[in-house]
């Protein structure tokens, strides 16, 4: 069948509960010797479907992770036979025989045990002029960038570090099917046809393992309202071979080992065999743990063309205390380029009511020579105590028109000012 059975068990005639046609009882087995009026015998079977290994595909065109793609229906005949004794006649009367074959049909809905939901977190690097569409200007003196929608993929730059978070949730916790999570894994895509590496950065995370049930971790069941959070930081390494592109892949796989939690069976119900499931009914918790393996989300990778660094500020920011704000570019191409500086709240600072007063170029433009760089600076004076966010800097590139450094005011730099 391409796959292995779990430890223990074994086919029923040929598997697929057809009769031999050389021993018709082949796909029968006896629930109960004899049943008397009233009484209620329980009868099971088992069926098996291994979960998709994702790990065994190749990523070049494995696609989207999403595990609803594996859902799948199995049509199931149940056929019972019994002999039902009746008595014949008068005073006399004789016991009969009838022989009665009932025949139904069941469905199973194999549904994915868990979902995964994956999210990024805070990356370190400026977009360092990145040629994705969503890093691209129409003016490189606008703050404006061209629509595109790109909700799914993650933007990074060869070298950068990412932090990822996690979800795990039980798909099918509604109808009662809960599971318990034994271990969630971190494991990079890397053989000759992936174009990148991704390392695990998480000191605390021994052999990539981001989550694992243990006396500290007791609570790991997943039921209706309950979720498995988790998140990982990794570094993106481009192969030499990709270094003068862009490239796009996954971001990883994520491993997760679980087990199903058996339903409960009726109080009093009559039990046939000793066996090893003979109490528990629904999925069965098997000797070994399942696994589920997850692509980690898409993401476009670029070496990119410039490189910014902020050099360190002072440790104690004091109000009327002038302190400065510096930069360093770098253009990392072989070619001329023009770079456009810009203090993009400036109108702002000018205000009377304004939190600091700045100075320093407020709309200037660099040419760089390949692989020069270029430092430029703010004088900063706080004119109020609390915390204050550091004026808006925006950096374009007039040749590949994409934005180097692009501060608005969902991702400022908040900083504390002291009396």
């Amino acid at each position: 069948f391409g796959y292995d059975l779990p430890g223990g068990w074994g086919l029923v005639g040929n598997g697929q509960g057809e009769n031999d046609e050389y021993n018709p009882e082949s796909g029968y087995s006896s629930v109960a010797s004899t049943l008397e009026s009233g009484e209620d015998a329980y009868a099971y079977f088992d069926i098996f479907r291994p979960s998709p290994d994702l790990a065994k595909k190749d990523f070049e065109v494995a696609g989207d992770s999403d595990m609803e793609s594996h859902i799948c229906q199995s049509d199931i005949d149940v056929s019972i036979r019994y002999r039902q004794k009746r008595c014949v006649g008068g005073s006399n009367r004789q016991l009969n025989e009838d022989f009665v074959s009932l025949e139904y049909k069941v469905t199973v809905l194999w549904s994915p045990p868990v979902n995964a939901v994956f999210s990024p977190g805070s990356n370190e690097l400026f977009p360092s002029g990145n040629r994705h569409p969503s890093n691209s200007v129409t003016d490189p003196t606008s703050s404006q960038t061209k629509a595109y929608q790109s909700d799914e993929e993650l933007v990074l730059i060869d070298k950068e570090k990412v932090v990822t978070n996690g979800t795990l949730e039980a798909s099918a916790c509604v109808d009662g099917l809960d599971i318990e999570i034994e271990q969630v894994r971190f494991a990079d895509i890397n053989n000759d046809n992936t174009p990148c590496q991704f390392i695990l950065r998480n000191e605390c995370h021994k052999d990539n393992v981001l989550y694992e049930r243990d006396a500290i971790n007791p609570a790991n069941a997943l039921g209706v309202g309950s979720k498995l959070s988790f998140a990982w930081t990794a570094e993106v390494k481009m192969k030499e071979a990709y270094l003068k592109g862009s490239v796009s892949t996954n971001l990883g796989i994520v491993s997760v080992k679980w087990h199903p939690v058996p339903l409960e069976l009726p109080t009093g119900t009559a039990l046939n065999g000793n066996g090893e499931f003979a109490l528990v009914h629904g999925p069965l918790k098997l000797a070994t743990s399942s696994s589920c393996c997850f692509l980690g989300p898409s993401c476009y990778i670029e070496n990119a063309p410039f490189e910014v660094k902020m050099n360190k500020l002072p440790d104690v920011i004091q109000v009327a205390v002038p302190f400065e704000l510096s930069y360093c570019i770098t253009n990392k191409t072989s070619l001329d380029q023009d770079v456009d500086i810009q203090l993009r709240d400036f109108d702002y600072v000018k205000d009377s009511n304004s939190e600091y007063l700045v100075g320093g170029p407020t709309n200037n433009r660099k040419c760089l020579a390949p692989n020069e760089s270029h430092s430029f600076s703010f004088m900063i004076v706080p004119t109020k105590v609390g915390q204050v966010f550091l004026p808006q800097i925006s950096l374009a590139s007039r040749r590949f028109n994409t934005w180097i450094m692009h501060e608005t005011p969902e991702r400022q730099s908040l900083h504390c000012v002291l009396p």
